[in-house]
């Protein structure tokens, strides 16, 4: 989350413990965007600080001075970096100023730096990354490196990238303890206007996978969340009626109305509470739902949440997070651009 949740000012008002935890965080959040170009030396800084600070400072040479007396009661910061190349300098540059902050980076190139990969290798904290190209043989070798030394909290690919080699890579990621989330994006307009059948063959290759995996990984996989935007939704549909059909082929199931079970607040409360499962929100949400397998000293369950809104009106809209209390309407999960998969 690169901003401070909506509802954090207002929740300071409140009496008791809620009001005082909502004032502490209040205080102890803040982000910044960060964008360099190749050679490093023309970025801006714009920070988003619970004081309302709008600042825009070089990067060289004043980051530490004027970063430091703007946010120094900020404890846990997020950095989103957009990068074409990292220049070798960063990491001296940086991990002395900010060691335990988190690092968001966007990835705009087929090939991956080996000194951006030195310095994420030796952030104390996990990173996230967005993989918007397809890497090269090289930028293969390099991602790997950097999820076997698991350093990844989260990734962000767009679907159009995942070859065999990535597919492979993102397997392994996901099974690493400290990891939280992958996130699969598409850019074709046509998986949101109807044309799902080409969606189902090209975008969720990973996503095959990634289902294929769960039975057997379940506890590796259990709270990690998968989030797809614009596509691929139908082959997460018909993996869990092809499940339920396989478990007992008597139950008459004919579509995934039959196989999944909305949630009740307890549950939905568990999960936010073990998963953090607020976090992830949309403009116009449904209720949660989960699907169940396997026995029942061994049950796996996922949970799936929605936005209900369509496209055209989520942009700029206040985002709010499913619970028991969203709208129940299995008909609009074929037609979601934005499915939010949690394994439990």
């Amino acid at each position: 989350m690169n901003r401070l949740p909506f509802a954090l000012s207002a929740a300071k008002k409140l009496c008791g413990n809620y009001g005082r935890l909502a004032q502490l965080q209040h205080v102890a959040r803040c982000s910044g965007d960060f964008s360099f170009d190749v050679n490093f030396t023309e970025a801006v800084q714009p920070i988003d600080s619970p004081k309302g600070l709008d600042v825009q400072i070089p990067v060289v040479p004043y980051l530490e001075s004027t970063i430091e007396s703007a946010i120094h009661e900020a404890p846990v910061i997020e950095h989103h970096f957009a990068l074409s190349l990292m220049n070798p300098d960063v990491s001296q540059k940086r991990t002395p100023i900010f060691p335990h902050d988190r690092y968001r980076f966007a990835l705009y190139s087929q090939s991956i730096s080996g000194p951006w990969v030195d310095f994420a290798c030796s952030l104390k904290m996990p990173s996230a990354i967005a993989i918007t190209e397809k890497l090269d043989e090289e930028g293969i070798r390099l991602f790997r490196r950097i999820v076997t030394a698991k350093k990844l909290f989260a990734l962000k690919i767009n679907s159009q990238v995942c070859n065999e080699a990535a597919v492979e890579i993102v397997k392994s990621l996901i099974c690493q303890d400290q990891f939280e989330a992958l996130t699969i994006s598409n850019d074709d307009s046509e998986a949101f206007h109807g044309k799902e059948d080409k969606m189902v063959q090209r975008m969720p290759s990973v996503v095959r996978e990634l289902l294929r995996l769960w039975p057997e990984n379940s506890e590796k996989l259990r709270g990690k969340s998968l989030i797809m935007w614009n596509g691929g939704v139908h082959s997460i549909m018909a993996f869990l009626v092809q499940k339920a059909l396989a478990a007992d082929s008597a139950k008459g199931i004919k579509g995934i109305e039959d196989v999944l079970k909305i949630c009740s607040k307890e549950e939905c409360d568990f999960i936010d509470k073990e998963y953090k499962h607020s976090e992830y929100t949309f403009e116009r949400p449904s209720c949660v739902y989960k699907f169940e397998d396997g026995e029942e000293s061994n049950r796996r369950r996922i949970y799936l949440s929605f936005e209900c809104a369509d496209q055209a009106g989520q942009e700029g809209s206040q985002q709010m997070a499913a619970n028991h209390n969203g709208m129940d309407d299995i008909r609009l999960l074929g037609r979601t651009s934005h499915l939010h998969v949690l394994f439990g």
